[in-house]
C-alpha cells in the first residue's frame, strides 16, 4: 500500500507540476490578450470553442475512458477504438464547416463563421491523440503526458500573444488554440510507440459503443451543462457580458485545475486498481476529497478576500463587473468540490446508469436556473450557482451511499475545510470593512488575516488530514518513484 502511495504521488506530483504551468502560463497570456482585445472578441471565440467542446464530446465517444478501465486491452480494441473515433470526428468536423454560416447568424454575430471554419480541424487533431495519450495513462506515464501539456501550452501561449501584438485580434485566440492542440498530437506520437493497425472487429466495436453509449450521453450532458450558460449568456445579455462571466470562470477554473483536477487525471486508474476492496477503495475516495479540498479551499478563500484588487490590477479597470461575480463563485466552487470526485468513482465501478441521472439532473437545474436568473444580472445567476452546488453535493452523498455503500460521513473532514475557509473569509472581509484601509493595503490585511485565521482553524479541525498529506509528502520525497 505505501509502494502504491508513492507511485500515486509521483502521478500526482507530475500533473500538479503540468497543470500549474499550463494555468499560470494562460492567465499570464489571458492578462496580456485582454489588455490587447475587447470583451466582444473574447466572447466571441468563447463561443465557438463552447460549440466545438460539445460535438468533440460527441465524437471522443468516451475513447479514452474506455480504454483506462477496459480489461480487454489487445491490439483489436486500441485500432478499432482509433478508427471508430477519428471517422467521427471527421464528420462532426465537415458538419462544423457546412453549418458555421447558419449557427453564426443564428447566434447574432456573422463574423463567428470564419472562426468556425477555422476551428472545426481541431476536432481531428484531438481524436487522433485519445489512443496514444490513453495508452500513457493506463500504463501511468504521467511525467509523459505532463511534459506534453505544458509544452503545448507554452508555445501555443507565444504564439497567440504574438499575433495579438501584431494586431491579428480575434485570430490570435484563433491560433494559440490551433497551436496548441497541433503541437499536442505531435508530441503524444513522439511519446508512445503505439501506432494503429488494420485489426479492427465488429466485436471491439461492439464493447466500445455499449460503453461508450451511456458514457457519450454522460458527456454530452456535462458538456451540455459547462458549455450551456456561455450560449445562453450571449444570448440573452450579448457578448460583452458574457467577455465579463468568462474572466471570472477563468480565475475558478484556473484554481480549480491546479487543486481538484491534479488528483482527478489519475484518480480513474487508482479507483479502477482499488474497486475489488470496499475498504481501501473508501479509503482513497475519502483522500482524494479531503486532500484537494486543503489545496482548492485556501486559495478561493483568498480570491474572494483580493479579488477587487486582483482584477484590476490584472486586467485592467474595465474589467470590473466581473469582480462580485468572482467573489460569489468562490463560495459555489469551494461547495462543489465536495462532489467532484463522485463521477469517476461511480464510473471506475461500471456504474454510468446513476452518473447520467445525476448529471442529467444537474443539466436540468443549471438551464433553468441561466433562463430565470441571468435577465437579473451576473451576481444573482453566481448565487444561484451557489444553491446548485449544494444540491448536487447533497444528490451525489444519496446517490454514493446506495451504490457503492460510501456513507456521508465520508465527506467530514472535507467539509470541515470548507467551513474553515468560510470562516477565514468572513474575517477577513470583516477586517477590511472595518479598517478603512485603501485598495492595496485593504487587499495585504485581508490576506494576512485569511492566511492566520485558515491555519488556525484547519490545525485545530483537521490536524488528522495535515498530518496524512505531510506523510504522503515527505515518502514521496524518500522514495522518488518513475511513473
Amino acid at each position: 500500500m505505501a509502494d502504491f502511495r508513492t507511485v500515486v504521488a509521483a502521478g500526482v506530483g507530475w500533473t500538479a507540476a503540468q497543470k500549474w504551468l499550463v494555468r499560470i502560463s494562460g492567465v499570464l497570456t489571458f492578462v496580456v490578450l485582454s489588455r490587447l482585445l475587447s470583451p466582444a472578441e473574447i466572447g466571441s471565440v468563447a463561443l465557438a470553442l463552447a460549440f466545438l467542446g460539445v460535438l468533440g464530446v460527441v465524437a471522443d465517444l468516451g475513447a479514452a475512458t474506455f480504454l483506462v478501465q477496459t480489461r480487454s486491452w489487445d491490439e483489436t480494441t486500441r485500432s478499432t477504438t482509433f478508427w471508430t473515433t477519428l471517422a467521427l470526428s471527421g464528420l462532426a468536423t465537415a458538419l462544423v464547416v457546412v453549418l458555421a454560416a447558419p449557427l453564426a447568424a443564428l447566434l447574432g454575430e456573422p463574423g463567428l463563421a470564419g472562426v468556425f471554419r477555422a476551428l472545426a480541424p481541431i476536432l481531428v487533431v484531438n481524436a487522433t491523440c485519445a489512443v496514444p495519450s490513453a495508452v500513457l495513462q493506463r500504463e501511468l506515464r504521467f511525467r509523459e503526458l505532463a511534459l506534453r501539456e505544458m509544452t503545448s501550452a507554452v508555445v501555443a501561449a507565444l504564439v497567440g500573444v504574438g499575433c495579438a501584438v501584431a494586431g491579428a485580434g480575434v485570430w490570435a485566440l484563433v491560433a494559440q488554440s490551433g497551436t496548441q492542440a497541433a503541437v499536442a498530437a505531435v508530441l503524444v506520437w513522439r511519446m508512445s510507440a503505439w501506432r494503429p493497425t488494420r485489426q479492427v472487429s465488429r466485436a471491439a466495436f461492439t464493447e466500445l459503443r455499449r460503453f461508450g453509449g451511456p458514457l457519450l450521453a454522460i458527456n454530452i450532458a456535462m458538456s451540455v451543462r459547462d458549455r450551456v450558460e456561455q450560449f445562453l449568456l450571449g444570448a440573452l445579455l450579448g457578448v460583452t457580458a458574457l467577455g465579463y462571466w468568462t474572466v471570472a470562470v477563468r480565475l475558478l477554473a484556473l484554481l480549480a485545475d491546479v487543486s481538484v483536477a491534479v488528483l482527478d487525471s489519475v484518480a480513474l486508474p487508482v479507483f479502477a486498481a482499488t474497486r475489488d476492496s470496499a475498504a481501501r477503495f473508501a479509503r482513497a475516495f475519502e483522500s482524494a476529497t479531503s486532500s484537494t479540498q486543503l489545496l482548492l479551499v485556501p486559495a478561493l478563500a483568498l480570491l474572494a478576500v483580493t479579488s477587487p484588487v486582483l482584477l484590476p490590477l490584472a486586467f485592467g479597470p474595465r474589467w470590473d463587473p466581473a469582480i462580485v461575480p468572482a467573489q460569489v463563485l468562490c463560495v459555489a466552487y469551494g461547495v462543489g468540490g465536495l462532489a467532484w470526485f463522485n463521477r469517476t468513482a461511480l464510473l471506475a465501478h461500471g456504474r454510468s446508469g446513476v452518473e447520467f441521472l445525476l448529471t442529467g439532473t444537474s443539466l436540468a437545474v443549471h438551464v433553468v436556473l441561466v433562463v430565470l436568473v441571468a435577465p437579473y444580472g451576473l451576481t444573482p445567476l453566481a448565487w444561484s450557482f451557489t444553491g446548485e452546488a449544494l444540491v448536487t453535493v447533497a444528490l451525489g452523498a444519496v446517490a454514493l451511499h446506495r451504490t457503492l455503500g460510501i456513507g456521508p460521513r465520508i465527506l467530514t473532514r472535507a467539509s470541515r475545510v470548507v467551513g474553515c475557509g468560510a470562516v477565514a473569509a468572513a474575517a477577513a472581509l470583516t477586517a477590511m470593512r472595518w479598517a478603512h484601509l485603501g485598495p492595496v493595503g485593504g487587499a495585504v490585511l485581508g490576506g494576512t488575516v485569511t492566511v492566520v485565521v485558515l491555519a488556525a482553524t484547519l490545525w485545530w479541525t483537521n490536524t488528522e488530514l495535515l498530518r496524512q498529506v505531510g506523510d504522503d509528502v515527505r515518502r514521496l520525497r524518500r522514495e522518488p518513484a518513475t511513473v
